[in-house]
């Protein structure tokens, strides 16, 4: 409850009880010339009082703000020849005319007088202990009858405020404070302020906090430095149990301005995932967050190849951990990604691999996700796929968006197909697997094609207006490597003599359409042998299809794979062209195909061949 703050150039009176009239007034300070002022204070306590009133005066021209302090400084903490005791001893009297006095004589001002009384009349009301008096006025000694008194307004400020209400840092943004008095003062070529066992707490201005509890510390007013060791961080702000999920710190340095703070080695729990404790980075900020979804404190572990199994029903993982307000956030590094491993039938089933899995109790997510599903020794894959997993229903979501690499296909080695659909769901309890559009995509049309699937037309297009296909640029630089396969896109550039700011977006074009693997982020290309493959079709060296399951089915399910025995039901496919070139066309009855390893597919209906129409049921091609 600090009494006076008296600013460089106003001064707000304010302390518990004072109308709220005298809370807002105003000093005009340096309103008269030094020489009119006090050159000296006594030790007569009578006598100080009144000097201290003549001091004020001259000091300011809002006098009755002025006399108002002194009043309440007078009667209720010096209390001359008044019929209660003082509220300050003869020794704190005697130290109380010395620092005066030293204040004069260093030409202080106003606001620095109003700042000290302020702070003995804090000392006194939260009943310090007389330790802390005598050591808090060594230090101001001290600094006083050095060479520099600039920080000596902030240490008074600071006194002032860790007195009323233990806050020894205030700032219009953040405030830093102790639960307990339990502090003492001491000077060593500077002052700080020792606590030997504390709660530390930073509130920001609004109310969001960092808290280090069972911790202690060294605060130095001159710098603004907390140095600590010791302390127990919880997620409680967080909604987390604090007995479950806490981190145990060690040693850490605060700058108070910043309203939070970085440690190393810190020892991590979480209960719900982990036997054992992890080493790591903490960092915590109060810090106002959009939408109240708080993301501190934050934990990293160092080791990014942890293993959890069963983080939920037959679903392992593997990776680096890290922890942002409620969210358990998995993360890999440069070189690995961290993986989820769904397993059915205790194999592995479905593996999920990117930078950053996001997963909460409700939830986990990851974006530019690769994923890969096994089907005996086949897979299904996609290298940068949006995924959700539902933890109380089960279910996956594989989301392929049309953008950059996320167009590529889901290239089905198991089927021979590329399927170009939007969202694969899975329920890990169901026998079932369902490939579709989004629901509101009115069209609904979704192709599956031949992994041997060759149009000139989309060779023509790769090539554009250059007078080279890039595809067989590609093919004889591989040559030119004697067959190495893997190279940075820069490398590649060169070879064709085109920037790589040039080539980067043919790139993510010929990845989408499976000749090459890109990590955009490393520059670095994998060549398939789709390109090569491609590259024998158009000499006409080798046999290819135009065969493509063209679905078109609104908001439904276009085609379901059956985990029992792997048949891929396409429906919504009302023709298939089995030749462009000799006219044979198939019309599936019910427009349903069912397809079966290495693209052999059965189906009942109609086939045109040139000018003749056959029926069949259960006709397998």
């Amino acid at each position: 409850m600090g009494y006076a703050l008296f600013g460089k150039e106003n001064i707000m009176l304010k302390r518990k009880g004072i109308s709220s009239l005298l809370i807002g007034c105003v000093f005009a300070l340096y309103s008269l010339p030094l020489d009119a002022q006090v050159k000296s204070f006594t030790d007569d306590p009578v006598k100080f009082i009144e000097e201290l009133k003549s001091f004020f005066d001259a000091g300011t021209t809002n006098k009755d703000a002025a006399r108002d302090f002194l009043r309440k400084f007078e009667n209720e903490y010096w209390s001359i020849g008044k019929t209660h005791d003082s509220k300050f001893n003869e020794s704190q009297k005697q130290m109380c005319y010395e620092v005066c006095n030293l204040m004069l004589k260093k030409r202080l001002h106003l606001p620095d007088f109003t700042s000290y009384l302020s702070s003995m009349m804090n000392f006194v009301d939260t009943k310090q202990p007389d330790k802390n008096f005598l050591s808090w006025q060594d230090c101001i000694n001290k600094i006083l009858n050095g060479k520099s008194i600039r920080s000596y307004s902030e240490f008074l400020a600071m006194s002032e405020n860790l007195f009323a209400n233990n806050v020894f840092y205030k700032s219009p943004t953040y405030e830093w404070s102790s639960n307990t008095n339990n502090f003492e003062f001491q000077y060593d070529s500077v002052p700080k302020v020792i606590f030997s066992s504390l709660n530390l707490v930073c509130h920001n201005n609004q109310k969001d906090s960092v808290v280090i509890l069972n911790t202690k510390g060294i605060y130095y007013p001159a710098t603004g430095k907390f140095s600590g060791h010791g302390g127990k961080i919880t997620w409680l702000k967080a909604g987390l149990e604090e007995n479950t999920v806490y981190a145990e710190i060690k040693k850490y340095d605060i700058s108070v301005k910043s309203g939070g703070y970085s440690a190393d080695s810190v020892v991590f729990f979480n209960k719900t995932y982990f036997d054992k404790p992890l080493l790591g980075q903490l960092t915590d900020k109060a810090l106002p967050e959009a939408g109240g979804m708080l993301s501190y404190p934050r934990f990293e572990s160092y080791s990014k190849r942890l293993g959890i199994k069963n983080l939920s029903d037959r679903v392992d993982f593997e990776g680096g951990f890290s922890m942002r307000g409620s969210k358990f956030i998995g993360s890999g590094n440069a070189n690995e990604d961290a993986k989820l491993v769904f397993k059915r039938n205790d194999k592995k089933f479905l593996v999920v691999g990117t930078k950053q899995f996001f997963i909460t109790n409700e939830k986990i997510m990851a974006d530019n996700a690769n994923i890969r599903i096994y089907l005996d020794n086949d897979s299904i894959y996609h290298p940068s796929l949006s995924f959700k997993y539902i933890l109380k229903d089960k279910q996956v979501s594989l989301i392929r968006s049309d953008e950059g690499v996320a167009r590529t296909a889901f290239l089905n080695s198991y089927h021979m197909l590329d399927m170009y659909f939007e969202e694969l769901t899975w329920k890990t309890d169901d026998p079932q697997i369902q490939l579709k559009m989004l629901f509101g995509n009115t069209q609904g049309e979704a192709d599956f094609e031949s992994s041997n699937f060759f149009k000139l037309g989309r060779y023509e297009q790769i090539q554009g207006i250059d007078g080279s296909n890039p595809l067989l640029q590609i093919k004889n630089y591989v040559k030119s490597l004697q067959g190495l396969r893997e190279f940075y896109a820069t490398d590649l550039a060169r070879y064709m003599r085109i920037t790589a700011d040039e080539l980067r977006p043919l790139l993510v074009r010929m990845a989408t359409m499976g000749f090459l693997n890109y990590d955009t982020e490393k520059d670095w290309l994998q060549i398939k042998d789709r390109l090569f493959v491609y590259l024998t079709d158009r000499a006409g060296k080798s046999d290819y299809d135009v065969i493509n399951f063209h679905s078109v089915l609104p908001n439904q399910s276009n085609g379901l794979i059956n985990l029992l025995n792997y048949e891929l039901t396409l429906r919504g496919v009302s023709s298939i062209i089995l030749s462009d070139s000799q006219n044979v066309e198939i019309f599936p009855k019910e427009q349903k195909v069912i397809v079966r390893k290495n693209r052999d597919f059965t189906f009942s209906g109609r086939i045109h061949a040139g000018r003749f129409d056959f029926l069949r049921e259960n006709l397998c091609v």
